[in-house]
């Protein structure tokens, strides 16, 4: 196990919330109230920061298409200028899940709590009451590919609270995370439903063939901030508050290599943390960018020759 660094800040006030499943609202009164919260564009005030999560105020606007479908239009890390899209959170290509002596790989099929009848399952992907149903919905499963490439709206990793597990996300080949250099600033943000609980996060590195991982960080349930969006899901009775927390790569200490990837995990007192989303400001192996422009130059100079 890595060192693991502790650190937290206090709560912003919180704000109207936008509740979409358990209000008995008509589908135009909710575009309506999205399109007012993207007008508005609201933000949080700014609290305590610590280096170990670099956590920030946010707001995050929103827009209705498609009738009951969402899209994530932007997530603003307010006072750092750093601002995450919907694309940000669908950048994944491949993951492991561990639970139970289990492990679940990025299109397996995952056994599922389909509603507020019981908690079966420790850890589960779970689909927001209005979003378009997964693959596996008659079979009552759904994958980690659906969970962390579809809208970051619509379907969520649900964990119980006695649940211990480890998730293991991965960007697609020649990708990496670009750190910035400013602990000030955040290179991953992450939403979590019911802003009741604990994460502990690594970062995943490739150095000259080599696959390592860092020290943890601990990111503390009182460290996240409301995003003005709630959530309910089939799996809960109600719609829950998501939070977010903000992580520099800087939290992680000194990094030899490129960060390809996160390892995100839990344990029973964490109090089963319901993970939205995961988002990240990847960019292509500067070795991927020498590549694609000799390929590109040599496509020019075939080109030339043709002509």
């Amino acid at each position: 196990m890595g060192e693991e660094f502790r650190g937290g800040a206090t709560l912003g006030p919180a704000f109207a919330s936008l509740s979409l499943g358990s209000r008995k609202e008509s589908e135009t009164d909710i575009i309506m109230h999205l399109s007012r919260i993207s007008l508005l564009a609201l933000t949080a005030a700014l609290g305590a920061v610590t280096m170990a999560n670099n956590n920030l105020p946010v707001n995050q606007i929103l827009t209705a298409t498609q009738g009951d479908e969402l899209s994530l239009v932007s997530l603003t890390m307010t006072g750092t200028g750093v601002v995450f899209t919907e694309e940000d959170f669908r950048r994944w290509e491949d993951a492991r899940l561990a639970t139970g002596g289990k492990t679940y790989g990025w299109i397996d099929p995952i056994k599922r709590d389909m509603n507020t009848s019981g908690n079966k399952y420790a850890v589960n992907p779970d689909r927001r009451d209005n979003a378009k149903p997964m693959a596996g919905e008659s079979s009552s499963t759904g994958t980690l590919r659906e969970v962390f490439t579809a809208r970051p709206l619509d379907y969520i990793l649900d964990s119980e609270d006695c649940a211990s597990w480890c998730l293991d996300l991965k960007l697609g080949a020649g990708q990496y995370i670009k750190n910035d250099s400013n602990s000030k600033t955040p290179e991953i943000a992450i939403l979590e439903r019911g802003m009741n609980s604990d994460l502990k996060v690594k970062a995943i590195v490739s150095n000259g063939g080599n696959v390592t991982t860092t020290k943890s960080v601990f990111l503390s349930r009182t460290a996240q901030r409301y995003t003005n969006f709630n959530m309910d899901t089939l799996e809960i009775a109600g719609a829950q508050k998501v939070g977010v927390w903000g992580l520099s790569l800087d939290s992680f200490g000194p990094i030899e290599g490129q960060v390809i990837g996160l390892q995100i995990c839990s344990d029973g007192s964490y109090g089963g943390p319901d993970l939205v989303g995961v988002a990240t400001n990847a960019v292509p192996e500067p070795g991927t960018m020498i590549a694609l422009g000799a390929g590109l130059a040599a496509l020019a100079r075939r080109r030339r020759k043709t002509a």
